[in-house]
């Protein structure tokens, strides 16, 4: 076994987690895998600026191209910055058995759906678990651009390919323990917050942020904010399916012994546990090891194939091919007024899932697989309808927003948008003339708005045979 080990051709990548706003200066490590083994082959420690995640990712890359017997000292070195989850939120959800090519259009409005952030303000990624009963499962993250894109920027300019949650290298970095096996659920305490992580042989299925620190569980059961930490983590274990399990593990650097006990008497069974790391080169004698555990997940991760990480690199505008804009949430919901259910599904899953994602309640969590059943029913209603949908989205031009689509069987289709001059909006209709399904394209009443510096305009368009009467 030992002689099949050493003759595998060693894989290397680079990771570094925290940085400015984690309270956290940058760690990074320089991993080697061949085959089922793992080393971490370098570790480092900068300070929390620019300049010095660019001079820890070049120290990392040089030190994994020499191990993994690579000459070319440009090469470049698959590396992965973590990000800190703190001001994420996750979802699972179903979407319609789709398009590939439409898919990520369908995934983005469900999120849009939830979230109370404009969706230009907002960074998300998102990974297909495969298919489920009536559709495709996915896995989604969502969180503020303003919390998120500066980090994304420095890691790229710094030389790395993709940008994870901590969440997710955390649960990578567990799998690495072959001791670990089955689904566990991590309470992973953080200063400010405890990070509840459902995970499955190394892959994240799940996460929620609980609102109590590490030095908040000191204060006693008797203490408000505990008492509402247990009624969320009941809430969590409820949205995780595990409400049975006989113990969660608790990882935790100080006050371990009170949250055990806290968790006990709440009826929860617990024990404290950290995964077994690989061995480490280099960690001095006055360093934790512990302080690389999600350096190690996110330098797997790097080696893992790209569609199995939540990479919001990948997503952002900025670092990623130029494409259309997304179709709104607004015309999303002005197509599914096309079936009188779906608009009183839309206004109640806008209100529930603000609510949901500051916390999940019991009673809502019912409510919330009820209105994913009706968005489903009302997706196979119209499955025609994201054809048309990506047709014009792929049709419109930089800078252009659809504002109003209205749609009625038997009639013409009927679009209101505008664009930056007339050009681009005579551009707009001739791509619409080339797509297949789409005839009687008709451009009208375009006035140029002097206040807004832009082109308003109509246009009407027929589908295939739903435009036509009967």
């Amino acid at each position: 076994m030992k002689g099949k080990l050493s003759q595998a051709k060693p894989e290397v990548a680079i990771a570094v987690s925290g940085g400015p706003g984690t309270g956290q200066p940058y760690r990074g490590v320089a991993l080697c895998r061949r085959g089922d083994r793992v080393e971490v082959i370098e570790r480092r420690t900068a300070t929390g600026e620019t300049n010095g995640l660019s001079e820890l990712t070049a120290a990392l890359s040089a030190r994994a191209r020499a191990a993994g017997g690579i000459e070319d000292a440009s090469a470049i070195v698959p590396g992965t910055l973590v990000l800190s989850g703190a001001s994420l939120a996750m979802y699972r959800l179903e979407v319609p058995a789709v398009k590939q090519s439409q898919l990520a259009s369908i995934v983005r409005m469900q999120v849009e759906a939830k979230l109370p952030i404009a969706a230009d303000q907002m960074r998300l990624a998102w990974r297909s678990d495969g298919s489920s009963g009536t559709g495709k499962a996915c896995t989604v993250i969502a969180g503020r651009a303003s919390r998120y894109d500066a980090s994304i920027l420095a890691g790229r300019q710094a030389g790395l390919a993709s940008a994870v949650p901590d969440w997710e290298a955390t649960a990578r970095a567990w799998g690495l323990d072959a001791a670990v096996t089955g689904r566990k659920v991590v309470l992973y305490a953080r200063k400010n917050y405890t990070a509840a992580l459902l995970i499955e042989q190394g892959r994240l299925l799940d996460a929620v942020n609980l609102d109590a620190g590490a030095d908040d569980f000191g204060r006693g059961p008797e203490d408000e904010k505990l008492q509402l930490f247990i009624h969320d983590l009941w809430n969590t274990l409820a949205r995780f399916g595990a409400a049975q399990l006989p113990e969660v593990v608790i990882a935790a650097r100080d006050n371990t012994e009170a949250i055990a006990a806290l968790l006990k008497g709440a009826g929860i069974e617990s024990r404290p546990s950290w995964p077994q790391l690989p061995s480490m080169n280099g960690v001095g004698v006055d360093e934790d090891p512990r302080d690389y555990l999600e350096a190690v997940g996110g330098a797997v991760l790097a080696l893992d194939p790209a569609d199995e990480r939540l990479d919001l690199m990948a997503s952002h505008p900025d670092l990623r091919p130029v494409r259309k804009p997304l179709v709104t949430m607004g015309l999303a919901m002005a197509l599914a007024a096309a079936v009188i259910a779906a608009v009183i599904f839309l206004l109640a899953a806008r209100k529930l899932d603000e609510a949901a994602y500051a916390k999940l309640q019991d009673d809502r969590i019912a409510q919330l697989v009820r209105v994913q059943d009706l968005r489903r029913q009302v997706a196979r209603e119209r499955p025609d309808m994201l054809d048309l949908l990506t047709k014009i989205n792929e049709s419109l031009q930089s800078g252009m927003l659809l504002e109003s689509f209205s749609f009625q069987k038997g009639k013409p289709v009927t679009i209101t948008s505008y664009a930056s001059n007339y050009e681009q909006a005579y551009k707009f209709e001739e791509e619409l003339k080339k797509k297949a399904g789409i005839t009687e394209v008709k451009m009208l009443d375009p006035t140029f708005d002097e206040r807004r510096n832009r082109v308003n305009f109509k246009m009407t368009l027929s589908y295939m045979h739903f435009s036509k009467s009967k």
